[in-house]
């Protein structure tokens, strides 16, 4: 909350400052093997209380929230009310999310996040204005369709490998500490860059006339 209010850029892409929305998913995962299902009553109310959430979000949020900051615990409770509602019985809200078309684009949602920034941010810094509506619309479905192909030739091949499944679990050990470094090392530079950048200067004293 802090560091949102600041340092808002390296607050947002930080993963320390974004660490509690996946430790909620986390605690989540962790939770449903002890944790007694919802019947279905208390299913449909989570579910949609928990969309009502994510739609609010969606609506409300604009350039002037402060994300992620108290902002991000919102949506972040909404889609895990929305999980534990559908973990138990079927519900309505289940039997929606679960659908073949909602589970064609959730499948390849988190290509989808990695993709859609460039995809909207490099286009609007090469014409130099915001992009319009239809315009962003437009990339939007370029990297959605960009996601769809890294999920069928990137991801799928990568979890079905026969050589990263016999892969000894100390090389699984030494590429995971690989990656924490480069997120850690990713964040130290992001910290100094947005130091060097945003930390403000002391105005020269001005000589005195002779």
């Amino acid at each position: 909350i802090h560091q949102t209010h600041t340092s808002p850029t390296f607050a947002y892409f930080s993963p320390f400052t974004r660490a509690y929305e996946l430790g909620i998913g986390a605690l989540l995962a962790t939770a449903t093997v002890w944790l007694p299902f919802p019947g279905r009553l208390l299913g449909n109310v989570l579910g949609a209380a928990g969309c009502l959430v994510i739609v609010l979000c969606a609506v409300r949020f604009d350039a002037g929230t402060g994300f992620p900051g108290w902002a991000a615990l919102a949506p972040t409770l909404g889609a895990a009310a929305v999980i534990v509602g559908g973990a138990g019985e079927r519900t309505v809200f289940s039997r929606a999310l679960g659908c073949a078309p909602m589970r064609f684009v959730g499948l390849r949602s988190y290509g989808f996040y990695l993709w859609h920034f460039p995809f909207l941010i490099l286009p609007a810094l090469y014409v130099g204005r915001n992009l319009s509506v239809a315009a962003n619309v437009f990339w939007l479905l370029v990297a959605f369709a960009v996601a769809s192909f890294s999920y069928a030739f990137v991801e799928n091949p990568a979890r079905s490998s026969q050589v990263l499944r016999r892969a000894p679990a100390s090389m699984s050990l030494v590429v995971g500490l690989v990656l924490i470094g480069l997120v850690l090392a990713t964040s130290v530079t992001l910290r100094a860059v947005h130091a060097v950048h945003y930390t403000p200067q002391a105005a020269p004293i001005p000589r005195a006339s002779a």
